[in-house]
């Protein structure tokens, strides 16, 4: 992994009661927690009112919570914000729907034996051109894109083997087979299948969903996100994914398209010299 911005971020395991208080105040600073207690929108239109939510209660009650562990850590960051919401304890099954979890599998594991894992895989093509998308200049693919996306695979693949009940659906069928694939979910997880499932909630209530441009009632899965790749990705990205990831795309039977053999070595979109030579060479080098 690339040094983090932040040293001071990703540190040891702390050693001492005043090393996990420092990490849970280092906690509340971050973007997503700032936003939450000071009342603003998370993300993607998620909103708790504050007649829901008792902000001072989540930070006091998570702050004074004695920890001794990262794992203490973790568990009481996430029962304070259920204790403030509903005003007590509450006994179920805590969801938690993050990118680069898999990273982390084998540590979440050993903390939570009874947990289990839902590996969501998109076709490398979209995964990569939704990654680029919306951006004009084309900076060093290795690093930016390719280098991460490949880390995902490793760790998706070495958690098959490693770690128990950690199942890898695509996000193809999600789409496309919404009800069948759920229902397969849910029995993952031990959950009866629902109708309630297929229809977003946030506190009971309806929600538009995740995507990043509804404001509005949920009204059915957007099909458009699996085929938009088609006509819009680049000819060295085709080039680049069948390069790293045909194997991946092999073995969970998604459609390779073909090489290009003379639209690779064009520019693509505002990219600089440094950078062509930098992704140009990709096609030529054996790791990443």
């Amino acid at each position: 992994m690339p040094p983090p911005e932040y040293p001071e971020w990703k540190t040891p395991i702390p050693r001492g009661e005043w090393d996990l208080r420092k990490v849970k105040e280092e906690i509340l600073e971050h973007s997503d927690i700032k936003s939450l207690v000071d009342g603003n929108s998370i993300s993607r239109n998620v909103n708790i009112p504050n007649k829901l939510l008792d902000r001072e209660e989540f930070e006091r009650s998570f702050l004074k919570s004695k920890c001794n562990s990262q794992k203490d850590i973790y568990v009481y960051l996430i029962t304070s914000l259920i204790e403030s919401i509903s005003g007590r304890a509450q006994n179920g099954t805590v969801v938690v729907k993050n990118p680069h979890l898999e990273e982390y599998a084998q540590e979440l594991k050993s903390w939570f034996p009874e947990a289990k894992f839902i590996h969501v895989l998109r076709n490398p093509y979209a995964n990569i051109y939704s990654l680029r998308k919306g951006r004009r200049s084309t900076p060093r693919l290795r690093n930016n894109f390719y280098r991460p996306t490949a880390k995902s695979y490793y760790f998706m693949e070495r958690n098959l083997r490693y770690v128990d009940e950690y199942e890898v659906f695509r996000f193809e069928d999600v789409v496309l087979n919404t009800e069948r694939t759920v229902e397969k979910l849910a029995h993952h997880i031990g959950v009866e299948p629902h109708s309630t499932l297929l229809r977003p909630t946030i506190l009971g209530k309806p929600w538009g969903g995740n995507s990043r441009t509804t404001e509005e009632e949920f009204d059915g899965i957007d099909p458009r996100p699996v085929d938009s790749f088609r006509a819009n990705i680049s000819s060295i990205d085709i080039a680049l994914v069948n390069r790293f990831f045909s194997t991946l795309m092999e073995k969970y039977n998604y459609e390779k398209l073909p090489t290009p053999s003379l639209k690779k070595w064009l520019p693509s979109g505002l990219e600089s010299p440094f950078a062509y030579v930098e992704n140009r060479y990709l096609l030529f080098d054996t790791v990443l």
